[in-house]
């Protein structure tokens, strides 16, 4: 397993994990349900909602084969993800790509899991709190 703890700044409360040579759009994507959901899937992109608009921890796993549940969290969602460059890309909306965290991965179709942790320990000014987020990505 390959892991990689990140901070990703969350600009308006989203972050992505994406082939890095995609070209999704999520401007439509963000429909109430998704909102609540706090998930957009896209073909070879997925926007992850946040509960902060700020920095956020997200460790990152690159699996061989489906791993166990870490358990505990507070919202889940899994989806597959088409990484035809063989690069995989967790940046926040706002960032500038070619600054963006990339890792090598296997090209194809992958597996990823989004957990969410901690996601009501926010301070009243929504700025601070121990939300987390765990990317979990194994071949399909």
């Amino acid at each position: 397993m390959q892991a990689h703890d990140l901070e990703i700044f969350a600009d308006y409360f989203q972050f992505y994990v994406q082939d890095a040579d995609t070209k999704e759009d999520f401007a439509e994507g963000w429909t109430e349900q998704a909102v609540a959901a706090m998930f957009v899937p896209k073909a070879s992109a997925l926007a992850i909602g946040t509960a902060r608009n700020m920095n956020v921890p997200v460790r990152l796993e690159i699996h061989q084969s489906a791993p166990d549940d870490a358990g505990g969290w507070d919202r889940q969602h899994t989806a597959s993800l088409l990484v035809n460059s063989g690069r995989l890309q967790v940046i926040g909306c706002s960032d500038y790509g070619p600054d963006a965290f990339v890792t090598p991965i296997q090209s194809g179709c992958h597996v990823v899991r989004v957990s969410y942790f901690l996601l009501e320990t926010l301070s009243e000014d929504g700025l601070d709190g121990d939300d987390r987020y765990l990317i979990q990505v194994w071949p399909d």
